[in-house]
């Protein structure tokens, strides 16, 4: 990223930040439209997050099933094994992989019952696919911030 980006910081970053250094309750999902910022606010997040952080993204053309989504989680967990602090696992675009609600809802609570401290930011850029999977599988585990070009905030507890 560069120096120029790195140092401006939308006005929701201070937003996912705190939200982020809060113990493990909520994941925090970040929606909006393509080209708006949603990485490169994950990647200032990941920069500034006081423990391990793990990027990966579904924008490519040859994943096909929760498999990845799965890989992904488990390099998370692996990450807290060997550092034993909170490790943030960021999953941008995640929309993209069919059935992405179940597997995450699956995961996430898998590592609540064992109290992994694995803390979790996704991003989509399709807001109809986002929303569906989050009300379906998803209700009562995440914390929403929406959009970054009009900087609005919406929580679900």
């Amino acid at each position: 990223m560069s120096k120029l980006l790195s140092n401006f910081k939308r006005e929701i970053f201070s937003t996912l930040e705190k939200h982020l250094q809060e113990p493990r309750m909520f994941m925090q999902v970040l929606t909006g439209p393509r080209q708006t910022g949603k990485t490169t606010l994950a990647q200032q997040a990941l920069e500034s997050f006081k423990g391990k952080g793990i990027y990966a993204s579904a924008d490519v053309p040859t994943l096909t099933d929760v498999t990845w989504i799965e890989q992904q989680w488990n390099s998370a967990r692996l990450a807290v094994k060997q550092t034993s602090d909170d490790v943030l696992l960021v999953l941008d675009e995640i929309q993209k992989i069919p059935r992405w609600s179940e597997a995450v809802k699956k995961l996430w609570d898998e590592d609540t019952a064992e109290k992994r401290p694995v803390k979790v930011l996704l991003l989509g850029s399709s807001p109809l696919l986002m929303q569906k999977g989050l009300t379906e599988s998803l209700a009562g585990r995440f914390e929403s911030l929406r959009g970054c070009i009009d900087e609005i905030i919406l929580v679900v507890r």
